[in-house]
């Protein structure tokens, strides 16, 4: 599977984890891939945001003239986007659990953590430094 998310080969991985942890049947597995499904989608827009607004940021740097606040102002929407990915990610996973039974529930309060270590493991895509290829 291709993706255009810098985050979607770890989730991948736990996302297969999870189905495999968590014994999901068939059509729990079919319930998580919508819901995997539109997990990435939302993410998607919001980092493509992200990304437009840290561009904007370091442009800042370029006007010799510019005050603090333009950067301010910049790093401020940064981070309403970064909570946004965090509410859009706890429901998520607040969604998944709900697709599972009780015995499954309590495996999922078990290795919820270890899932969310594995998507912060995420290798960071894009170029190589000019300067450090």
């Amino acid at each position: 599977q291709t993706c255009a998310l810098p985050i979607c080969f770890p989730v991948t991985i736990a996302g297969a984890f999870l189905i495999e942890k968590l014994n999901l049947n068939e059509e729990q597995a079919k319930m998580f891939d919508g819901l995997r499904e539109e997990h990435f989608s939302q993410m998607k827009a919001l980092q493509e945001h992200i990304k437009v607004e840290k561009e904007a940021l370091y442009d800042v740097l370029q006007d010799p003239n510019a005050d603090s606040a333009k950067s301010t102002k910049h790093m401020q929407t940064i981070m309403r986007y970064e909570e946004q990915l965090e509410r859009i990610t706890f429901e998520h996973f607040k969604q998944v659990r709900a697709i599972c039974n009780p015995e499954q529930q309590q495996h999922f309060d078990v290795i919820i953590d270890e899932v969310i270590r594995m998507m912060n493991r995420q290798p960071r895509k894009g170029p190589p430094h000019p300067l450090h290829p």
